[in-house]
């Protein structure tokens, strides 16, 4: 899985490439909610089991050759990929943020925890002009607007995406 660092080089290609492709990028940041409450109470041995949950719940939907998915940094990830329209993207993210909470609960069945994730997106069209600050913006804006919201959703620029 890639990093931060990946992301910040790669990004401009990627938004480069789907106009060129006349296809909708859709960059979505995920963020594990209450996932430090796992690694304090039950250690960083199955928090690690949760990342690893993840990583391999957005490799099953997400594995074609321009997709990405990418861990930035702690209970982070974002996920990039192309699509035709909003609504086969928004099918997309809530079909994520379902798999991701499913896997989850997988790793933290018989524990008593609970560990869900909000997604914030931003949906960039082939005309839009775009860079790496300022979708990261956009992004982290609407992750915290599902934050604030009460966690566990979906918010993106076009607004609230039902999960």
């Amino acid at each position: 899985m890639h990093n931060y660092r990946y992301f910040k080089e790669n990004l401009p290609k990627d938004i480069a490439r789907a106009k060129r492709s006349n296809k909708l990028l859709n960059v979505a940041l995920i963020d594990l909610d209450s996932f430090k409450t796992i690694n304090d109470n039950l250690g960083h041995g199955l928090g690690n089991k949760v990342l690893i949950a993840v990583a391999k719940a957005l490799q099953e939907l997400f594995h074609r050759p321009d997709d990405k998915n990418i861990r930035i940094g702690g209970d982070e990830f974002v996920l990039i990929f192309m699509s035709n329209d909003i609504d086969s993207a928004r099918n997309m993210i809530t079909l994520a943020h379902n798999h991701i909470n499913d896997a989850i609960e997988v790793v933290l069945s018989n524990t008593g925890l609970v560990c869900t994730n909000s997604i914030g997106v931003k949906f960039i069209q082939p005309g839009d002009t775009a860079d790496f600050d300022t979708t990261f913006k956009l992004i982290d804006d609407a992750l915290y607007k599902v934050k604030r919201s009460g966690k566990n959703g979906v918010y993106g620029f076009g607004g609230t995406l039902e999960s």
